[in-house]
């Protein structure tokens, strides 16, 4: 199959794709790819992954101020391990694992919304901010 013209994410999705036997479609309206429903499962997995990665980017950033709600969350982690987590998603997945007994995407999931209510709160301090103005 030619990949040429697409964008290099959409053409590894492609390649991804037609190695597990989805079909894609050319639509002649729009000239973008459908793809079946598991390759489309895919492209929001790869998509949700990069938003998630940049909101990790910005608790790694500011891990100092979001250690006291961390230790909220997950009572059971010591001062040490908040400092070796250090804002790393995987750390922190390791070291929820380890003190609570968990399943892996079980600790993935409440890291993840961990991240999201700190989004949250942020986006809701910057309303009020605004509103103050």
């Amino acid at each position: 199959m030619n990949y040429t013209g697409l964008s290099p994410r959409r053409s590894m999705v492609c390649r991804i794709s037609s190695f597990a036997g989805v079909v894609f479609s050319r639509r002649q309206n729009r000239g973008s790819y459908k793809a079946s429903s598991a390759a489309s499962d895919l492209t929001k997995q790869a998509e949700s992954s990069r938003g998630n990665k940049m909101n990790w980017d910005q608790v790694g950033g500011k891990w100092k101020q979001y250690q006291g709600k961390a230790k909220e969350k997950w009572g059971k982690l010591t001062d040490d391990d908040i400092d070796v987590i250090d804002g790393k998603r995987q750390r922190l997945v390791g070291k929820i694992q380890e003190h609570y007994g968990i399943a892996r995407g079980v600790a993935e999931k409440q890291a993840d919304e961990f991240v999201a209510s700190l989004n949250g709160e942020a986006s809701e301090e910057q309303k009020m901010l605004r509103a103050g103005r």
